[in-house]
């Protein structure tokens, strides 16, 4: 089996549920024909695929198989290192700091962008108005 990571995720209802991901770059799955569609390639993979899909199916798991197009390297990234903390037994202390010092940074860091951002803008409005100025000292010279 080519299953690549599991995940659990809990629902609203405070059940669980689990997904298996097989992870394949698209050109290995498919491969764009003359006339725009999309053809499926190696039907020995997609009978694996389905074996698998039928392995975890019994198990009451769901199965997708995703490609690079399926997702970004930052979320690929975050599920790798939150994998790391699966089985993390956090105090409630500790959630409490850590859900602080997260709302801290990330203030922090919005109103970082927040200043930058109205700093650039102040300069690009008094460049325009320098060139206001500029263009009509130029047309009172003229008339």
């Amino acid at each position: 089996m080519t299953t690549d990571f599991v995940v659990t995720i809990r629902m609203d209802s405070g059940s669980t549920k689990c997904i298996a991901y097989t992870f394949k770059y698209w050109n290995q799955l498919f491969e764009h024909q003359e006339d725009g569609s999309v053809k499926q390639i190696k039907a020995r993979t997609w009978q694996k695929f389905a074996i698998e899909r039928e392995y975890w199916r019994v198990r009451g798991v769901e199965y997708r198989v995703i490609t690079e197009l399926d997702t970004t390297k930052p979320c690929a990234w975050n599920i790798e290192y939150f994998e790391l903390a699966h089985d993390l037994v956090a105090s409630s202390d500790e959630l409490k700091e850590f859900g602080q010092a997260f709302i801290e940074t990330w203030t922090e860091i919005h109103v970082m962008n927040y200043k930058i951002t109205l700093r650039q803008s102040k300069s690009l409005l008094i460049t325009h108005i320098n060139e206001f100025k500029a263009y009509f000292s130029t047309l009172a010279c003229i008339i």
